[in-house]
């Protein structure tokens, strides 16, 4: 979330006006933290935007004192939070109704039609539902999804007759537009599955179990189908509406995104969602790990696995957050992260501190959770030292890396997880893969940084050129360089912003602690 920083300009037209909040609302809402939930973002989304808006709406009228003589006094958001009923939202102005039907007043026929309205004068608009008696003049624009469904609508009040046009709801469209595309509505999948939710006559408080509850309506039930059409006959209007009413519905979770790519004899697949982990699934993987230490953000339904074509039930590796924990937690246990990675990074404390004598609580796994991890399936593969002198068992091919007249594939980049370790640093989990035509390169990084001290990374490089084997086994070369690094920033350095420079600036940077290469060798049945 990036604002412009210069002041904000004055504005000759609306049009201008609406370009610059267009700009401004797509920096306030893109971008939105992985660490909340989508229903905080959208909270806290829309607050920005209200506020955003409602300032510069009055600044355009009044840019002198553009809080003084408000002529824009109400500005925000009702959402559909049940089926065919409208809940207040983030605002700004005076306080507002808080739950509105679909069809009534400004906001529900915009809800239930689809269709901006501007009213020059709200007292002449049939059913009007005045909140703030100052309001003369009102817009109201749909935030639709792609479908056409509404899952909300954006309500703006002006104390003056006439003040708002088309040109109003226009920029408002395209403010909806902006909104839609980075934060989830309430009722979004709902209406994504049936639209007739959003619609005046099914009731929001029969829980989808009663016909629809219209004035002097006419209702049909089949117990087979489980179906109901109402048609109800408006006092104040003629228009007959037939509805099809699911009494019971159930929406599915999004599903992650799968692909797969098969290149020289190997199999590719990655699956990608970006979804924090439920609380039911954060206790289920504690258990499974017996490690009551889990990263703020896990990526569980991000990862990827490689492997002989031929065995594409039974691949080689496999990243998953959930590996890697576990991989953690047994390397916490070991000689080696005791004696030599532990040591490589401490969290600095004062002297008067470390003195201190009190009860440790052990989690089962480190606070950074460093790892020992390659990604490889252990009941499949195993890892043996690379030979220096073995011409059949070279290293990684750093020339045909750089070939850049190969085509790529298959490419992409992983997040397993990350942690801001409480506001003092940064870990983060990750898989890069790139597949060629001739050759896959994967790279797996843990990196750990501690502001004002230090970052310590653990990279492993995975590379194997197709249709290479080792003599006189016959098996696939996979060659695996492992490096443990680490660079000091406890001194300022003029230029460098160490919590915005990417992994591999920083690892440009760092020395090599350690550095040691791998193959894989199939395990005997």
């Amino acid at each position: 979330m990036v604002l412009e920083s210069a002041p904000a300009p004055v504005f000759a037209t609306k049009a201008e006006l609406y370009d610059w909040l267009e700009r401004q609302v797509d920096a306030l809402v893109s971008g939105m933290s992985k660490r909340f939930t989508p229903q905080a973002n959208l909270i806290i989304g829309l607050s920005n935007v209200a506020a955003l808006c409602f300032y510069e709406l009055n600044r355009y009228c009044n840019p002198g004192a553009a809080l003084e003589h408000l002529k824009v006094n109400w500005f925000g958001f009702y959402m559909f939070q049940a089926p065919g009923l409208l809940a207040l939202g983030p605002f700004q102005g005076r306080p507002a109704c808080t739950e509105i039907r679909a069809g009534r007043g400004v906001c529900g026929t915009v809800a239930e039609g689809g269709e901006s309205l501007v009213v020059p004068d709200v007292h002449e608009f049939p059913g009007h539902i005045a909140c703030d008696s100052a309001s003369e003049s009102e817009v109201v624009v749909p935030i639709l999804l792609e479908n056409g469904s509404v899952v909300a609508v954006i309500d703006v009040d002006s104390t003056e007759r006439g003040h708002f046009t088309q040109e109003d709801a226009k920029g408002l469209e395209r403010v909806a537009a902006v909104l839609v595309q980075h934060l989830e509505f309430p009722m979004a999948r709902a209406l994504a599955v049936n639209p007739a939710l959003g619609l005046p006559g099914y009731s929001a408080l029969a829980g989808g179990e009663r016909a629809l509850e219209v004035d002097d309506a006419t209702a049909t039930t089949d117990a087979t189908t489980a179906t109901a059409t109402a048609v109800a006959t408006s006092t104040r209007a003629t228009t007959t509406t037939t509805v099809t009413v699911i009494p019971h519905f159930r929406v599915e979770l999004k599903e992650p995104d799968v692909a797969s790519e098969r290149v020289g004899g190997w199999l590719f697949t990655r699956s990608k969602l970006d979804r924090i982990m439920t609380q039911e699934e954060i206790e289920a993987m504690q258990e499974s790990l017996r490690i009551t230490a889990l990263p703020e953000i896990a990526f569980r339904c991000n990862t990827l696995s490689v492997g002989p074509e031929a065995q594409q039930a039974q691949p080689w590796l496999h990243f998953s957050v959930e590996s890697l924990l576990r991989s953690a937690a047994q390397y916490y246990e070991t000689d080696e992260f005791k004696t030599v990675v532990s040591p490589q990074l401490h969290i600095p404390v004062s002297a008067g501190w470390e003195s201190f004598s009190f009860d440790k609580y052990d989690p089962g796994v480190d606070w950074a959770w460093r790892n020992n991890f390659y990604g490889i399936a252990p009941e499949r593969v195993r890892l043996v030292a690379r030979p220096a002198d073995d011409a059949s068992a070279p290293g990684i091919n750093w020339d045909l890396l750089r070939d850049t007249t190969l085509p790529i594939l298959f490419y992409g980049e992983l997040d397993m997880m990350e942690d801001d370790l409480h506001d003092h640093g940064m870990v983060t989990s990750s898989i890069k893969y790139r597949v060629m035509s001739a050759a896959f390169f994967l790279l797996f990084r843990h990196v750990v940084r501690v502001d004002s001290h230090a970052v310590w990374m653990r990279e492993v490089r995975i590379f194997h050129e197709f249709g290479r084997t080792r003599a006189p086994s016959a098996v696939p070369h996979v060659v695996l360089l492992e490096q443990l690094r680490r660079v000091c920033i406890a001194e300022p350095v003029d230029g460098v912003e160490w919590k915005s420079m990417s992994p591999d600036a920083v690892s440009a940077k760092s020395a090599v602690l350690l550095a040691r290469e791998w193959m894989l060798e199939p395990v005997s049945p």
